[in-house]
């Protein structure tokens, strides 16, 4: 058990830094009373990924040896992960040391004036963050028939022969972790001390972030969290949560703000253009790849749940982000009808 309880020590510590983040930033003039209840969010899911992260190749008929070693190698992925941002960190704060007037250039709220005088939408920029957004489906289905075609080989590694339900589950928590850790050191970094994030993670936060991200967790992290829980669904089940949070939203983003005319509602930024154009992916979406494990019928009836479930949090949801809430929304959703038929 060593090996599960220092990884989900990991997300222990990240969850208490995030808690710690929200509190004290909780009164800041420029940040919104909503990013307080997301930050919250964002550390409980956390702490659900700590308690999940040790059952995770439960069911996946591997010998404990074999699932004591994938943690192993995991945990080891993520510690030189970690000691390399680690040494970066450490690094920038030297050269802060030797140049005060690194300081000076590098002052978070310099930075955010910066970012908001020469803040300009620009469409191709939007279209490459959302695409980041599509990395977590591009893991997901890579991860997938690679542990099939190696299995068509007899050439699964780590002992997991006849196992390839496990290899697919570890490739995508060493991959989808590594890339939770990294952007998550990279937002406290950049957050609690700009001065020491690395140029290259600066240019690219400020090359990637939304304007009220400036004061808050960038929305890709907390987007793959929300996955968490549905990693233990059947393959088709999580890859159509993960493509309902990543591709039906960012249709539902780029038409409604390309081609939108009609708003949800005087205050609401969202289109009713938008909105149709997500609920169209989602439900194209859980009918494709559900209709691979279930009935069509099924598939059809998953797909409209899932669809209603993406509306409602576009149409209701206020003070949560939507990357998150369509996750557990549409995944809980997609769960419970799967076990009920």
């Amino acid at each position: 058990m060593l090996p599960q309880l220092l990884g989900s020590s990991i997300f222990v510590v990240i969850a208490v830094i995030t808690f710690y983040y929200a509190r004290k930033s909780r009164n800041q003039p420029d940040k919104a009373g909503k990013f307080f209840t997301n930050e919250v969010l964002i550390g409980v899911l956390y702490i659900l990924t700590a308690i999940l992260y040790p059952f995770f190749y439960g069911g996946t008929g591997i010998s404990p040896e074999t699932e004591t070693t994938m943690y192993w190698i995991s945990l080891l992925v993520w510690s030189v992960e970690i000691t390399i941002f680690i040494v970066n960190i450490l690094v920038e704060k030297g050269k802060c040391k030797r140049n005060p007037q690194l300081l000076v250039d590098r002052d978070y709220e310099c930075v955010k004036t910066a970012y908001r005088t020469n803040y300009r939408y620009d469409v191709k920029k939007d279209f490459k963050r959302k695409a980041l957004h599509l990395l977590a489906v591009l893991v997901i289905v890579i991860a997938w028939e690679m542990s099939r075609i190696l299995d068509s080989f007899g050439a699964l590694p780590l002992g997991m022969t006849d196992h390839p339900f496990a290899f697919y589950r570890w490739m995508v928590n060493t991959i989808g972790f590594a890339f939770i850790i990294m952007f998550a050191i990279g937002d406290l970094v950049r957050l609690m001390y700009n001065t020491c994030l690395p140029p290259w993670a600066a240019t690219w936060f400020t090359s990637s972030i939304k304007e009220d991200e400036l004061v808050t967790f960038s929305a890709t992290a907390p987007l793959v969290l929300g996955l968490v829980p549905f990693l233990f669904a059947p393959y088709q089940l999580f890859l159509s949560v993960a493509l309902i949070t990543s591709l039906a939203d960012a249709a539902a983003s780029l038409v409604g703000k390309q081609f939108g005319k009609h708003h949800l509602s005087a205050t609401s930024k969202k289109t009713f253009e938008g909105l149709f154009a997500g609920a169209v992916a989602a439900f194209t979406i859980v009918a494709l790849a559900m209709g691979t494990l279930v009935s069509i019928t099924i598939a059809l009836s998953m797909a409209a749940i899932a669809t209603s479930l993406f509306v409602l949090v576009d149409i209701f949801t206020k003070k949560l982000s939507d990357n998150i809430v369509n996750s557990l929304a549409c995944g809980t959703g997609l769960v419970i009808v799967f076990l009920l038929v």
